[in-house]
């Protein structure tokens, strides 16, 4: 398959949509990921998971949830320092527009974060919850008012 062509003309490149899509959803995963590492060395914070939201005008924004230690305070303090560790040690590009707190994070039976649950939930598309090992924690994912009107 030929994600690009190449007009002789003018010398511009240009993308396929297919190519454009998966592009698009590949760096949308290696911001998610690249997010945890910097994040995770807080000691305040216990677990955290990333994810984009899409908004009605075809925006996307990174929300990034917090799971955050017992004895530890969920504030503007710790959400300043949560964007300035991600931009020092990733980039200002890195840095999540959103970030709220949430009781537990969501994993599926293997152990593994549920991103793609998370994302389908906050975006109000259709998910399927059998895989998760946590189910309880679904609650904290749906109706957020800061998500709202994006």
């Amino acid at each position: 398959m030929k994600f690009r062509s190449e007009s002789e003309n003018t010398r511009v490149i240009y993308f396929k949509p297919s190519f454009q899509k998966f592009y698009i959803q590949v760096i949308t995963k290696f911001f998610s990921l690249i997010s945890f590492f910097p994040v995770e060395t807080l000691p305040e914070i216990l677990d955290c998971l990333c994810v984009p939201q899409y908004g009605k005008d075809k925006d996307e924004r990174v929300v990034l949830f917090l799971k955050v230690r017992d004895g530890c305070i969920f504030n503007q303090d710790l959400v300043s320092k949560v964007r300035k560790i991600i931009e020092r040690d990733c980039s200002y590009q890195h840095v999540p527009e959103v970030v709220l707190e949430v009781k537990d994070i969501l994993y599926n039976l293997t152990g593994k974060r549920t991103e793609v649950i998370v994302k389908k939930i906050i975006n109000n598309l259709p998910h399927s919850v059998e895989t998760i090992r946590n189910p309880e924690a679904l609650q904290y994912y749906y109706n957020i008012p800061e998500l709202k009107g994006f």
